[in-house]
């Protein structure tokens, strides 16, 4: 519990340094930074953001929850909540993190091809399926991953390390 704790604590504490001024500051001129927070808003939709972090909500409230007292679940569902609140408040800080990311890797003209890409119907369906197929993705992350731990229960148990079941 103290170890889920911890580290939905340090998650919230990331997600809550400032950006200001950001790309400023990275030496980005003023239109290719617009243009790329124009490229962001696009791209890293609510509908993504909330597929995030309801993925993070599954993969960690269930496994911290799993096995506990009905109080310490109460406790954990409080706090999953709190980070889901806090993610949602703080995303827009963490799109303008990108903007030097994108800076790096992309012209200005290749970020203004993008906008244009995206602003066309292929582009529009992209980013409406992205949640879809992100959160169908981490479905089957999830089973694929799953499949794997016989096998690699029993690599290890060949290498004499025996898992605890927990």
């Amino acid at each position: 519990m103290k170890k889920v704790l911890l580290s939905l604590l340090t998650l919230m504490t990331a997600l809550t340094i400032s950006t200001t001024s950001y790309a400023e500051n990275q030496g980005i001129s003023p239109a290719k930074s617009n243009d790329i927070q124009e490229l962001l808003d696009l791209v890293l939709t609510d509908a993504l953001v909330e597929t995030w972090v309801n993925g993070f909500m599954q993969a960690y409230g269930g496994a911290a929850s799993a096995g506990r007292p009905a109080e310490e679940k109460e406790k954990i569902a409080m706090i999953m909540e709190t980070v889901k609140a806090v993610i949602t408040d703080e995303f827009p800080n963490l799109k303008k993190q990108y903007i030097p990311i994108y800076d790096e890797y992309y012209t200005h003209d290749e970020i203004k091809q993008l906008l244009s890409f995206y602003k066309k119907p292929i582009g529009k369906k992209s980013i409406k399926l992205l949640p879809v197929i992100t959160q169908r993705g981490m479905e089957l992350g999830k089973r694929w991953g799953a499949s794997l731990v016989p096998k690699m229960t029993a690599d290890l148990q060949k290498k004499g390390i025996m898992l605890e079941r927990q």
